[in-house]
């Protein structure tokens, strides 16, 4: 720990932030699969990205269409897709009832990565490919 931290700072959760490809197609997925309210659109040229950020309950999410589209040629893959691979990255979202979730999303074609694990938790893909986690409410 820095010798010069200051300790007494208290920090908590204020937003997660994914990269997406379709800034109305993702939006629409994340309300009508999982309930989350479209807060505002935002547009940042000189940042190159447009955006939007839902909530559900205390929760916000960002969502991110960067303007340049990544170069598809390119042999190198970018650090976010290698964290993907190793299923790092990734939010996480709970229910109180798992099964009925894991069924639901499993119905209405969603991508699912895994089975329900351990009776607590499953792991599924959006449109991106974004790994998110569904876990039983503790």
């Amino acid at each position: 720990m820095p010798e010069n931290l200051d300790k007494t700072m208290n920090y908590k959760e204020d937003h997660t932030g994914i990269i997406i490809s379709n800034l109305t197609r993702s939006v629409k997925w994340y309300v009508n699969y999982f309930g989350f309210k479209e807060i505002k659109r935002f547009d940042k040229p000189e940042l190159e990205i447009k955006g939007a950020t839902l909530q559900l309950n205390s929760y916000f999410l960002e969502l991110i269409e960067p303007r340049i589209k990544q170069n598809r040629d390119n042999k190198e893959e970018p650090l976010e897709k290698l964290l993907q691979k190793v299923n790092t990255s990734h939010i996480a979202l709970s229910t109180d009832n798992i099964q009925k979730s894991y069924l639901n999303l499993e119905e209405n074609k969603v991508k699912m990565v895994t089975k329900i694990i351990e009776n607590k938790f499953f792991f599924i893909k959006d449109p991106d490919g974004v790994l998110i986690e569904i876990r039983k409410n503790k």
